[in-house]
């Protein structure tokens, strides 16, 4: 995904009243596909202790899906 449209994509979730961590968590969602919470921090930049609030935040904003799997996988839905 070109740096272009990512900014795109960020100005419009800004726009949208989303939290920079929920941003951040969902483009990096969007561009690496599924990952464990852990993973997902890491990736984001997200601290641990948040980042089950924003992905419950973006679970409640039908934004991401959660996978049933040990340990639970999340996995950004359709920009669409």
């Amino acid at each position: 995904m070109s740096e272009l449209l990512l900014g795109e994509i960020r100005d419009f979730l800004k726009n949208a009243a989303l939290s920079n961590y929920e941003i951040d968590s969902y483009l990096s969602l969007l561009t690496s596909g599924s990952l464990t919470a852990r993973d997902l921090s890491k990736k984001s930049g997200v601290p641990v202790g948040r980042i089950y609030n924003v992905l419950e935040e973006l679970n409640d904003r039908n934004m991401i899906e959660i996978q049933a799997s040990r340990p639970k996988k999340y996995r950004a839905l359709s920009f669409n």
